[in-house]
């Protein structure tokens, strides 16, 4: 999500660093305990609490036998929906449970209802604007999630168009993450089907964006009572984003009428599990893309048979390391902060062997998608940075206080590409009391060694500079314009025949994780 420079962004400086802030789970209800647990509560926060406390746990207890779902508020109306996809199943997926997906998260969806209290709170007269666009984005809410309950939070889980019939036991359930609604849709081959995320599901993710820039947003709230300039912005930028989301919903609302159901032609089985399909263009029986399967894998030194001598045909540097840097910045107000995304000869070769079908190298997954094209030709700044950014803002790291070795490992979607590898935050020092030539970063060891060197007590040095460095082992595309996938049985089948081998397994279950390495 591209954000706009404002000239107080060079006094962020000054400002006081807010408490850094990480997408937090909902809180739960306290599950009953045992008597003597109820008589420590009574004492410690009172008889009145207490009962506040319990009348609170029944109201979320289910009065029936159902099986447990995603969420507790689940509606009426929800209710049956689920009910209806219950009915509707083949005998495939006869005896899998069922529950109602989110296309937004519905972690974020709660988060966002407590945003916006504390959004509510915040000074009439300093934030006019905002006020104004929260009380239409209130009424909006209200009228799009045609739920007669009055807490907001109720209604933006149970927001209809945000559900989809879906199942419990599932591989590459993306969690608290964005979950795309996806549609099929006839090639005029038979041997292909494409895979593509619904329009209203593209709708719902720019506001799934925009909750998430507003959560970045709020823990800098404090400042604005010290700062009357930025409290002026912050006014302006909140409002902004308030109205995108009133807008989405009401597009939501006006185009898009009918309530997801649900479509058993976008899921399909992987041993015991069930995968939804991701966005690519899906190769059936027959399809000639099929045809070269594996035929270059000898040039990556995967043999057909073990006396085989290996291929030495390939040039030193076809899997040569590449560097992309760019500056990131997580909101109009923050510094910005140097990203190095690295792609390692080792990560190249798995790129081939796991997501190129030519040199596909036999290790079949629940879910396997094909670069298309060349990855080497594909895979540049301009696709990865607006993906790896995502990558960023929703990581776990303190975006605001980064420390030298903060880590946050990767294995997710992003949007079009789906990512493994590790987020970790570097720091470089370089001394400025001397013009060096061909100067290069040096670390903290050497940097102190060289001031030692010239008895320097006291040398200038700038402030350590901290960066990104994400290393990446994988990068596979999930998109109709970038990816052809396959199903695995039909996958493990085909490679098998092509490779003038005997299957002698299933193919593998893989892992809750997208793709296993």
């Amino acid at each position: 999500m591209s954000s706009q420079l404002f000239e107080h962004a060079a006094k962020t400086s000054i400002l006081q660093q807010p408490v850094p802030k990480s997408m937090p789970p909902p809180s739960s209800s306290i599950k009953q305990d045992s008597p003597s647990h109820l008589i420590q509560l009574q004492k410690s926060i009172g008889n009145r609490a207490l009962i506040q406390l319990m009348k609170s746990q029944r109201q979320g207890i289910a009065h029936n036998k159902l099986p447990i779902q995603r969420f507790k508020d689940e509606d009426e109306l929800n209710t049956n929906r689920r009910g209806n996809a219950e009915a509707a199943r083949g005998e495939a997926f006869q005896n899998d449970e069922m529950q109602m997906d989110h296309t937004i998260s519905q972690n974020s969806l709660i988060t966002f209802s407590e945003l916006l209290g504390e959004i509510q709170q915040l000074p009439n007269k300093t934030f006019e604007a905002t006020k104004k666009s929260y009380a239409t984005l209130i009424a909006e809410i209200k009228w799009v999630s045609a739920n007669e309950e009055k807490c907001t939070r109720i209604q933006l889980v149970n927001f209809y168009k945000n559900l989809v019939p879906g199942f419990q036991g599932t591989t590459g359930n993306p969690g608290s993450k964005f979950d795309p609604q996806i549609e099929m849709e006839d090639m005029n081959e038979e041997s292909t089907i494409i895979a593509r995320e619904k329009a209203v599901s593209a709708v719902l993710r720019e506001i799934d964006s925009y909750i998430r820039k507003l959560y970045h947003l709020t823990a800098l709230f404090p400042n604005t009572k010290k700062d009357t300039v930025l409290a002026e912005q912050m006014d302006e930028v909140l409002s902004r984003i308030l109205n995108n989301i009133q807008t989405c919903l009401e597009k939501v609302r006006e185009e898009f009428p009918k309530e997801p159901g649900y479509d058993e032609t976008i899921w399909y089985k992987s041993a015991t599990k069930n995968v939804k399909r991701v966005p690519a263009e899906w190769l059936k029986t027959g399809a000639g893309k099929l045809e070269d399967l594996g035929s270059k894998q000898d040039l990556l030194g995967y043999r057909k048979d073990k006396d085989a001598k290996p291929n030495t045909q390939v040039p030193q540097d076809s899997f040569k390391e590449v560097t992309f840097t760019w500056d990131y910045q997580l909101t109009e107000f923050d510094k910005k902060i140097k990203v190095k995304v690295v792609i390692s000869e080792k990560c190249w070769k798995h790129i081939y062997a796991r997501h190129k079908l030519e040199y596909f190298a036999g290790d079949v997954q629940a879910i396997n998608t094909f670069w298309k094209d060349d990855p080497h030709e594909k895979i540049t700044q301009e696709l990865l940075e607006p993906e790896i950014n995502l990558l960023i803002e929703r990581s776990t790291l303190p975006l605001r206080a980064l420390q030298e070795g903060d880590k946050d490992p990767i294995n997710e979607t992003a949007h079009h590409l789906f990512f493994q590898g590790n987020m970790e935050v570097v720091e470089e020092v370089q001394n400025i009391a001397e013009p060096v030539a061909n100067s290069q970063p040096v670390t903290k060891r050497t940097n102190k060694k060289r001031n030692q060197q010239k008895k320097v007590p006291n040398a200038a040095t700038k402030p350590p500079i901290k960066s990104i460095q994400i290393t990446l082992e994988s990068v596979a595309p999930q998109s109709p314009e970038l990816a052809y996938a396959v199903e695995p049985t039909l996958l493990q089948n085909e490679y098998y025949q092509k490779r003038g081998l005997q299957r002698l397994s299933p193919p593998k279950q893989g892992s809750q994780s997208v793709e296993e390495k």
